[in-house]
């Protein structure tokens, strides 16, 4: 796909991933019960829809990347998510990119495909790092605080930006 390069020519790569939820019987059982241990069946609902947001509950069915100095792109769309993450990784390692330009890489793709890759047993390039976001909690702390929730907070409210995706009842942080 990426045709003739050479070994450390510049490459910087657009990536961005599209998941998709587990099918719900893969999920263990007691996973399966909390998730689903929600007030209404439009919360169940969103429940669902929202699974492939979750690396732990999703999956990834494709992987798109463009080599902006070469303008060449790749879809990375196996059946199989192992064989696609293999397949992505075996690129990067060859590539060897200096920059990725993601949106919302670094808080969703990133984590994502390194969680993904985890779980199945995915090699991965030992110097190849896909950068990932962390928060300090006591930033999170002093934005609640700073809006006024100092009560009980659900994961509802820890999580911004969960797409409408509605806590666990029994998901109460005190």
């Amino acid at each position: 796909a990426w045709g003739h390069f050479s070994m450390g020519q510049p490459a910087t790569l657009v990536v961005d991933i599209e998941t998709v939820g587990q099918n719900l019987e893969l999920i263990p059982p007691r996973a399966r019960e909390i998730l689903l241990d929600v007030e209404n069946e439009e919360d169940r609902q969103k429940v669902l829809d929202c699974l492939g947001l979750d690396p732990c509950t999703g999956r990834i069915i494709c992987i798109g990347v463009h080599w902006i100095e070469l303008d060449k792109g790749r879809a990375y769309c196996q059946p199989d998510e192992r064989e696609l993450l293999a397949n992505f990784w075996n690129d990067i390692g060859q590539i060897r990119p200096q920059r990725f330009v993601t949106f919302n890489g670094k808080s969703f793709d990133f984590p994502y495909i390194n969680i993904r890759s985890a779980i199945l047993d995915v090699p991965v390039p030992r110097d190849i790092v896909l950068e990932t976001r962390t928060e300090d909690p006591r930033l999170a702390e002093r934005r609640l605080r700073w809006r006024g929730r100092r009560q009980a907070l659900s994961l509802e409210v820890t999580q911004e930006g969960g797409g409408g995706c509605p806590a666990p009842r029994s998901a109460t942080l005190h």
